[in-house]
């Protein structure tokens, strides 16, 4: 939506009469600042040994995307 509403994608199936926006706080603590951390450094060192070998990177986005 975000991109229809900036021009730069254009799609006659895409509205915004039936979307909800909420704006959420979220409370955060260090806890949850360093597991958040050591997630996304997990994923840089991933991403480095993946280059460096030439693999197929879909497998790395794909991990992004589950739960």
């Amino acid at each position: 939506m975000h991109l229809k509403s900036l021009g730069a994608l254009q799609a006659r199936q895409l509205s915004y009469s039936t979307c909800d926006f909420e704006l959420v706080d979220v409370v955060s603590n260090e806890n949850f600042s360093a597991i958040y951390e050591q997630a996304a450094k997990i994923f840089v060192d991933l991403y480095d040994v993946l280059a460096k070998s030439g693999a197929k990177k879909t497998e790395y986005w794909a991990g992004k995307l589950v739960k």
